[in-house]
């Protein structure tokens, strides 16, 4: 019988995903309590029982700022492969992407 792998959340963590919103949730408010609000809690959109932390408007900047960073550095790459390297990889990701989705689709044993 072969080994699965732990169950991941879709952020990555081991385990309950609660556990790493409760991280992120502890982080938030030592940020705060130094003056660096770039985030907030509110309440979720669609569940009662869950929280979410949105970026400030202060908090925004360096999200954009990294998002428009990395896509000029994936973009470089892109440009500098063939053509065929480009498709296939798309190939690749969409697989990627499918076999996840399945993955954690399936009811947990």
């Amino acid at each position: 019988m072969g080994r699965t792998a732990p169950r991941r959340g879709r952020n990555g963590a081991e385990g309950h995903p609660s556990a790493a919103v409760s991280a992120a949730a502890e982080l938030l408010e030592v940020l705060r309590a130094r003056g660096q609000d770039r985030a907030e809690r509110a309440p979720s959109r669609t569940s009662r029982r869950e929280v979410e932390l949105r970026p400030t408007p202060r908090g925004r900047a360096p999200l954009e700022e990294q998002r428009a960073i990395r896509s000029r550095e994936t973009s470089a790459v892109l440009d500098r492969m063939p053509a065929a390297a480009v498709e296939a990889l798309i190939v690749g990701l969409t697989g990627f992407r499918e076999a996840e989705g399945e993955v954690f689709a399936a009811p947990r044993r």
